[in-house]
């Protein structure tokens, strides 16, 4: 649901909005999540793993959540004030009336964000994930979609009442959070984290999001626009847009998993925590391979009726780009068990090492083979990532993620994926069909998915 509400607010801003407006929007936007990122410190990320190490059934840590909120609430203040003195005091003929005001309006809700993402956090961490989903993820967006569907076009051509919009999704979420958490009986005044504990677990993560990040993400369409130029970036782009689609199972047990880790970490043994390390990794990669064989079976048809005939070129970046999120899939969910290791410096420091590889390799890369070379320089970064994580987990507590049923789920997954590769060749009629059985089948031989997913994660 979360996907589709975002996706509805994309498609109704490019109906409702001229590219010149909708593009201020995004930018406006891009430049306040960088912003907020830094804010926050990585509070958020604190408040799950502590919430979620204390709470017990029915008790949950209010002062821990309060002492997440007199960090963050302040910092995003003060932040904002910063960022609206250079905005209003400086920008002068580098942006637009519009384009200054856009910003100025989503920079003023910096604090509601803050507000709202720790809430949501605390929810998190008590194993209420749907709550942080429906207020964030849906119901922001969510109040911006219904209101551009009931704006008169006139009103719609503005950025910065579209801007007006976010902001106002932005006050009703956190609001409507903040109502639920002081009348929600589960919250009592206890909580053992310091204001140091917090900010010692959350800034290496905001740290890495906000150097790691851009270094990949930013640096190489740069890099491609710079050298083959726009249309590279724009086949590299929806390559990476859809890759992110076949991880996006990993990515909900992510989010969901770590409170359950970090309560495990408390009351059982580490062999205990490796086994269901394990379980996850298999539940997660089950379903990524799954979408991710069918995707790659069906990558040009996919790709002209999403995006039109023009963007089959985008077919080898895309196939590069799915193995690379399926590599990540079949490590497991190690950036989740990391945190709830608390070892959020080793995240920040395999990121940057990462990121700084992807950048040298594009750097190599990108003049000589163009757009192959940017998207063999970010498979390259993730594989590294990963590849880290790995190795610190491994020796952090003897966390692998292969059990026996993982390691048949990968190599029937790979004959999917190599029979996928296979369609555009000679065989093409026989490699789909093979491809979709595999696809199925490693659906198939984890049929009880859904019981595991509910054993796992209800404490």
């Amino acid at each position: 649901m979360a996907l589709g509400v975002a996706f509805a607010a994309k498609l109704v801003l490019a109906r409702k909005m001229p590219p010149q407006a909708m593009g201020i929007v995004v930018t406006a936007q891009s430049f306040v999540a960088l912003t907020l990122a830094a804010a926050e410190l990585g509070i958020p990320d604190a408040v799950v793993r502590f919430v979620g190490r204390e709470a017990e059934p029915g008790a949950a840590p209010k002062r821990t959540v309060s002492l997440g909120l007199h960090i963050v609430v302040p910092a995003a203040l003060l932040t904002a004030a910063v960022v609206l003195a250079v905005v209003l005091g400086w920008s002068g003929a580098a942006m637009t009336n519009d384009a200054r005001w856009t910003t100025v309006i989503l920079t003023g809700a910096l604090p509601l964000l803050a507000v709202g993402d720790v809430l949501g956090a605390a929810y998190r961490g008590v194993n209420r994930l749907a709550t942080k989903l429906f207020a964030i993820d849906v119901a922001r967006p969510g109040v911006v979609v219904l209101a551009l569907l009931i704006s008169p076009v006139a009103l719609t051509q503005y950025a910065s009442y579209v801007a007006a919009l976010y902001a106002a999704g932005a006050l009703l979420t956190a609001a409507a959070l903040w109502l639920l958490f002081v009348r929600d009986a589960r919250w009592h005044d206890r909580g053992t984290g310091s204001a140091r504990d917090l900010l010692r677990f959350g800034v290496p993560i905001a740290g890495a999001g906000i150097i790691a990040g851009p270094l990949v993400n930013s640096a190489l369409p740069l890099m491609l626009a710079s050298w083959p130029g726009p249309t590279a970036v724009a086949l590299f782009t929806v390559a990476l847009s859809l890759q992110a689609v076949v991880y996006v199972p990993m990515g909900v047990l992510e989010q969901a998993v770590i409170p359950t880790w970090t309560r495990m970490i408390v009351h059982d043994t580490r062999a205990e925590l490796a086994a269901s390390y394990t379980q996850f990794t298999n539940l997660g990669f089950s379903a990524a391979a799954s979408l991710g064989i069918l995707l790659v079976a069906n990558d040009r048809a996919i790709l002209d009726f999403l995006f039109g005939p023009t963007y089959e070129a985008a077919s080898w970046a895309l196939r590069c780009a799915i193995a690379a999120a399926l590599f990540a899939a079949a490590t497991g969910p190690n950036e989740a068990m990391l945190r709830a290791l608390g070892l959020t410096t080793s995240i920040f420091h395999a990121r940057i090492a990462a990121a700084l590889g992807g950048l040298v390799a594009g750097t190599i890369l990108i003049p000589v083979y163009e757009l192959r070379g940017g998207v063999v320089a970010f498979v390259l970064a993730s594989v590294a990532v990963n590849g880290l994580y790995g190795v610190i987990l491994y020796r952090a507590g003897d966390i692998l993620p292969f059990s026996r049923s993982h390691t048949l789920t990968v190599f029937l997954a790979i004959g999917g994926l190599l029979s996928a590769f296979m369609v555009s060749g000679p065989f093409s009629t026989s490699a789909w069909i093979a491809a979709h059985i595999c696809a199925l089948t490693v659906l198939a031989v984890n049929a009880d998915l859904r019981s595991n997913l509910r054993k796992l994660l209800i404490p």
